[in-house]
C-alpha cells in the first residue's frame, strides 16, 4: 500500500481560486467522479463511491467557511483482489488516523475507488471545517518550521504498520525500492525528459564501475552535460541544478541516498537484506502502529476540548432541519406552529416570539437564546415563499403546494385486509372520521360507497370497492382509530406481525435523513451566504465598535479623575507645607527675636563691666621690689 498526498487544497490555493474565479474544490470532486482519467480519456473502469455524498462535498467546498479548502491523496494497492469490506476497513482507520478524536458527523469527507489502472486507487477529498464549530481544521500538515510534522509521521507510521500487519505490499521492502525513482507527471516535459536523461547515465556509468559509491556519485553528477551543479544533499536524495530551469531537480532512490555501494545492488545483498526485512514484520507492524498511536492520542485530547461542539448551534441547526421537514411535509402552515413545535422539544426550555423579525429559544445548559432567523420565523413572512425557496424550483415548487393543498382534504391509511393494499381516504380530518365509525359495519360501508380500492396483482395496480364481505375484524378498526393521524403509516400484508420492525426501520432512515439535513444546515447556514445576516453581523459589529469606543471613553474619563483627584491631594499637601513653612518662620522670628534681646543684655552687662574697670583705683600705686621682699621659706 502507498500513501499520497496531493499538493492542492492549501489556504494559497484557496486565495488563487479566489481571485481568478476558479472551482477548485469542486473540481477535485468532479475529477475522482469523473469518467474521465487526467488525459480526458475514458476511464476503462468506472469510479465507485465508497463513502460521502460528492454534492455536500461541492457545497462544502464551494459556500463553506473555508472554501476550496481541503485535502486529498490516494491510497493506492498493488493487490487487486481487495474486496470492498477490507477497503471500508482501510477507510474506517485512514479517517480515525486523520481526524484523532473527532466523530464522524464534525468533518465531511468523500472517497471514490478507481480501478482503470492495474491496481486498485482510493481517492479522498477531506474539508478543512470542522462541522459542528465552523472552525479551521488541518486533517494533514506535511511539514512544521521546515521539517516533517507529527501528522508526516503518524500517517506513514500507520502505512507501514498496515502494509506488516495485512502482509501488502511493501514500497520500502528491499524488492520493490526503486533504484531511481521515476520522473513526477508534475514536471514540465523538457525537465522531464532531463531527469530520465540523468538516470540513464547514472546507471550506465555505474555498470561502467565509475561510480561505486556516494562520492563518487556526486563527482559524476556534476561531471555529467547539462548539469549545472549539485545544489543540495540530503539522506534521501539528491537536488542537482540543470540548464534550461530555475529550479532544481530532485533526484530520489536507491542510488541517491545516503550509504550507497555497488555492493549492495548485487542480487545476493538484496536478497539477504529482504530475508531480514521479513523475518521483521511482526516486530515491525507494533513499533510502527505504537508510534502512530502514541501521536494519535496526543492529538485526541486536545482536537476534544478545541471542537468541543457548541449545544446551541447544534440545536439551532437540528431546529432548522426540522422545521424544513415539517414545512415540506406540509405540516407548518403558521409561524404559530413553528413555536409550538420548537417548545415541544426535550432540550428547549422556552420561545419568545414577541420581537417582529426572529424568535429567541432559550435551551438547557445556555447562557443566553439563539435567534432562529428568516422569512418563516418572521411575523409577516410566508410559510409558501419559504417553501418555495427549499424547493429552488418554481414548477417543482407549484406543484408541491398543490399536494398541500389536496392533502389538507386526503389522507392515506395502510392495512392489509384480507387483499386489500390500501385504501384512499376523502376526508377532511382523520381522527374526526374515525370517531364516526362505532363499528366495523359502518366503516365498510362507508368505503365500499365513498373509495377506490387498489389491489395488487403483481406489477399491476387494479381499482375495486370493498366489498361488505371483506375479512375487516373489529381488531383492524381499533388499529385505523390508532394510527389515523399518520397518513404515511404502513404494515404491508406479509409482515403484519413485524409492523414494530418497519416503524423502526423507518425510523432510521428518517434519522439518517435528518443527520443529513442537520449537516447541510450547519454549512449553508453561514453569515456569508445570507444578505440579511451579513447586514446583521455589519450592525452588530458597528454596535460592538461603538461599545468599544465606549468603554475606552470611560476609561480615559475615570483616568482623567485619577488625575485630578491626584492633582487635588497634591494641592492639599502643598498647602499644608506652606502652613508648616510659614510655622517655622514665626518660630525662626521669636528665636531671633529672643538672640537680640540676649545679646543686647549680654552688650549692657560687658558695658557695665568696663565702666567698673575704667573706675577702679588701687590704694597705693608703688610696686614692690621683688628683690627685697623676703622669700618665705
Amino acid at each position: 500500500m502507498i500513501l499520497r498526498y496531493f499538493p492542492y487544497g492549501s489556504k494559497k490555493f484557496a486565495m488563487k481560486c479566489k481571485l481568478t474565479g476558479n472551482k477548485g474544490g469542486a473540481n477535485a470532486v468532479n475529477y475522482v467522479r469523473s469518467t474521465q482519467d487526467h488525459t480526458k480519456e475514458d476511464r476503462k473502469v468506472l469510479p465507485v463511491l465508497m463513502k460521502g455524498d460528492p454534492e455536500l462535498m461541492i457545497h462544502i467546498l464551494s459556500e463553506g467557511k473555508f472554501a476550496n479548502e481541503y485535502v486529498s491523496g490516494a491510497v493506492r494497492f498493488n493487490e487487486r483482489d481487495l474486496d470492498d469490506e477490507f477497503l471500508q476497513k482501510i477507510i474506517t482507520e485512514h479517517e480515525r488516523m486523520t481526524f484523532p478524536g473527532l466523530e464522524p458527523h464534525q468533518y465531511a469527507s468523500l472517497w471514490y475507488k478507481h480501478q482503470d489502472k492495474d491496481d486498485i486507487e482510493l481517492h479522498f477529498i477531506y474539508s478543512k471545517e470542522e462541522l459542528t464549530t465552523s472552525k479551521k481544521l488541518e486533517p494533514y500538515i506535511a511539514k512544521s518550521n521546515g521539517k516533517q510534522s507529527k501528522d508526516f509521521i503518524k500517517m506513514d507510521s500507520w502505512k507501514n504498520a498496515i502494509n506488516a500487519e495485512y502482509n501488502l505490499s511493501d514500497p520500502n521492502h528491499p524488492l520493490n525500492r526503486q533504484a531511481m525513482s521515476e520522473a513526477d507527471i508534475r514536471l514540465p516535459e523538457l525537465s522531464k525528459d532531463t531527469k530520465e536523461g540523468i538516470n540513464e547515465e547514472v546507471e550506465r556509468r555505474i555498470n561502467k564501475g565509475l561510480i561505486t559509491d556516494r562520492a563518487s556519485l556526486l563527482t559524476e553528477l556534476e561531471q555529467m552535460e547539462g548539469v549545472i551543479e549539485v545544489s543540495r544533499v540530503t539522506k534521501k536524495a539528491i537536488s542537482v541544478k540543470v540548464e534550461g530551469r530555475k529550479a532544481p531537480i530532485r533526484l530520489k532512490g536507491m542510488v541517491y541516498e545516503e550509504g550507497f555501494t555497488a555492493e549492495n545492488f548485487t542480487s545476493t545483498a538484496l536478497e539477504k537484506e529482504a530475508e531480514a526485512y521479513d523475518a521483521d514484520r511482526e516486530e515491525r507492524a507494533k513499533r510502527e502502529r505504537r508510534r502512530a498511536e502514541g501521536i494519535h492520542d496526543y492529538q485526541a485530547k486536545h482536537n476534544k476540548q478545541y471542537y468541543k461542539p457548541n449545544e446551541g448551534k447544534v440545536l439551532q441547526a437540528e431546529l432548522y432541519a426540522l422545521v424544513d421537514d415539517k414545512i415540506l411535509s406540509g405540516e407548518i402552515t403558521r409561524r404559530r406552529n413553528i413555536v409550538e413545535l420548537i417548545k415541544a422539544q426535550d432540550k428547549v426550555v422556552d420561545v419568545v416570539d414577541t420581537h417582529k423579525h426572529h424568535i429567541s429559544v432559550y435551551y438547557e445548559n445556555g447562557a443566553r437564546p439563539f435567534r432562529m432567523t428568516g422569512e418563516p420565523y418572521q411575523r409577516e413572512g410566508s410559510i409558501d415563499n419559504y417553501l418555495q425557496t427549499l424547493l429552488d424550483d418554481k414548477e417543482e415548487s407549484d406543484k408541491k403546494l398543490e399536494e398541500r393543498k389536496r392533502e389538507e382534504e386526503e389522507f392515506y391509511f395502510s392495512k392489509s385486509f384480507g387483499s386489500l393494499d390500501f385504501v384512499r381516504m376523502k376526508d377532511t380530518r382523520w381522527n374526526e372520521f374515525a370517531e364516526t365509525f362505532k363499528n366495523i359495519d359502518t366503516l365498510k360501508e362507508h368505503l365500499s360507497l365513498n373509495n377506490d380500492i387498489i389491489e395488487k396483482q403483481g406489477d399491476v395496480d387494479i381499482k375495486t370497492k370493498l366489498q361488505p364481505d371483506s375479512d375487516m375484524t373489529d381488531f383492524d378498526l381499533s388499529i385505523f382509530r390508532v394510527y389515523a393521524e399518520d397518513p404515511h403509516f404502513e404494515i404491508k400484508k406479509e409482515d403484519q406481525n413485524n409492523n414494530k420492525e418497519i416503524e423502526n426501520d423507518r425510523n432510521n432512515k428518517a434519522d439518517r435523513e435528518r443527520t443529513e439535513r442537520i449537516i447541510r444546515e450547519l454549512v449553508k447556514r453561514q453569515p456569508k451566504t445570507s444578505v440579511r445576516q451579513y447586514i446583521k453581523d455589519t450592525v452588530d459589529g458597528v454596535k460592538e465598535a461603538l461599545g468599544h469606543f465606549s468603554r475606552g471613553y470611560r476609561r480615559s474619563l475615570e483616568g482623567l479623575r485619577g488625575v485630578r483627584r491626584k492633582i487635588e491631594s497634591n494641592r492639599e499637601q502643598s498647602r499644608r507645607v506652606g502652613q508648616q513653612i510659614e510655622s517655622n518662620g514665626a518660630k525662626s522670628q521669636r528665636i531671633n527675636s529672643d538672640s537680640r534681646q540676649s545679646i543686647a543684655n549680654f552688650e549692657r552687662q560687658v558695658l557695665m563691666v568696663q565702666d567698673k574697670v575704667a573706675s577702679y583705683k588701687p590704694e597705693s600705686d608703688k610696686i614692690p621690689d621683688r628683690k627685697n621682699t623676703p622669700s618665705i621659706k
